[in-house]
């Protein structure tokens, strides 16, 4: 668990320092949006052997999705969650924008504690749509019902970890 926490993390630190330079590279360069990516992916290229420059905004594509949700959401919520960042990978932008719809509807009408379990269920409805491709995007992920084996059932790939 903590090292998917980690990757989580890893993932949110590096697109927040992504756009960060981005956003320099902007103001000091004087460059439109598209140019300064541009620059910045030429900047962390010599870092990273052997990586073609489309595989390096796939890279940047995945962080995208994970530093938006935990913006979202908080990224103190990364230390309560039990996905991996795979999980969260395979939710769609509009998936993930119901996610932090609802998660700030019901933060905003609980205390803290409740909005730790609603993390939990969370874990649960990433994993149900995942598993279950039928299931709408307009499920409110606070409510679905997971049992204990869906939501504390092993989730690691030997291969992988």
């Amino acid at each position: 668990m903590k090292l998917r926490r980690k990757e989580i993390l890893c993932w949110y630190c590096y697109y927040k320092a992504y756009e960060d330079r981005v956003r320099d590279v902007k103001s000091k360069n004087g460059v439109d949006d598209k140019s300064a990516r541009t620059l910045v992916y030429s900047e962390i290229k010599p870092f990273l052997s052997d990586i073609t420059n489309i595989n390096l905004r796939k890279i940047t594509f995945r962080a995208k999705k994970i530093y938006i949700l935990f913006d979202g959401i908080g990224i103190n919520r990364i230390q309560i969650i039990s996905c991996s960042a795979s999980a969260i990978l395979n939710l769609s932008d509009n998936q993930i924008q119901n996610i932090i719809n609802d998660f700030l509807k019901k933060a905003t009408n609980m205390n803290d504690i409740d909005c730790e379990d609603s993390v939990s269920n969370w874990n649960g409805y990433i994993m149900l749509k995942i598993n279950k491709a039928d299931v709408s995007e307009q499920v409110n992920p606070f409510k679905v019902s997971i049992s204990a084996n869906v939501l504390f059932a092993p989730q690691s790939n030997p291969t992988y970890d």
